[in-house]
């Protein structure tokens, strides 16, 4: 089974860490400068607490990145600095001045593993797999499948050849048009 880093346990990164949990995958994120909340909803999702960022990033095959109010560039710096060799998920939105080719190429030319995705669904409040409703995640790069075998069935895994993210925002400007 295999080690699965969360860099923020917020709603939706401790949806995915559960699910990757209930396949029988080790999921860490480090405490170190977090909210009482944020560490309380990782403990109610049995998110292994490896303390710092330093730790986590050592002991993660995977690195789930899902985050909001942050710099995606100076993480992916982050990242290299500590010569993580893993594969690097990053769940985020798409960045308004720039583009994911650009965290890719911080990424990869050290020898880090970068997968574009996008999730569509709402979190889960409570870990029970009785409330996992739809959920889809859209996987793109080299990588993706093996992204893809982490999951089991919780969620909708979708690889694609391109842009996990441009499809996510197409998507949704289309159900914009269609519902106001």
């Amino acid at each position: 089974m295999a080690v699965v880093g969360i860099y923020s346990p917020g709603a939706m990164g401790s949806t995915v860490a559960y699910s990757c949990s209930l396949y029988g995958h080790e999921c860490i994120w480090a405490s170190e400068g977090r909210s009482d909340e944020t560490k309380a909803r990782a403990e109610k999702f049995g998110i292994q607490d490896v303390l710092t960022f330093d730790a986590l990033v050592e002991k993660s095959e995977f690195f789930f990145c899902i985050a909001k109010n942050f710099d995606p560039f100076e993480l992916g710096q982050e990242i290299v600095s500590r010569n993580f060799k893993g594969i690097y998920i990053d769940l985020n939105a798409m960045w308004a001045d720039s583009n994911d080719a650009d965290l890719e190429n911080i990424l990869v030319p050290k020898g880090v593993k970068y997968v574009e995705g996008a999730l569509r669904g709402w979190p889960i409040t409570e870990p029970s797999s009785d409330d996992i409703g739809e959920k889809t995640m859209y996987l793109s790069g080299p990588h993706a499948d093996a992204v893809k075998d982490l999951f089991g069935g919780f969620w909708r895994i979708r690889t694609l050849p391109k842009s996990a993210k441009l499809l996510n925002r197409v998507l949704a400007e289309e159900m914009a048009i269609l519902y106001g």
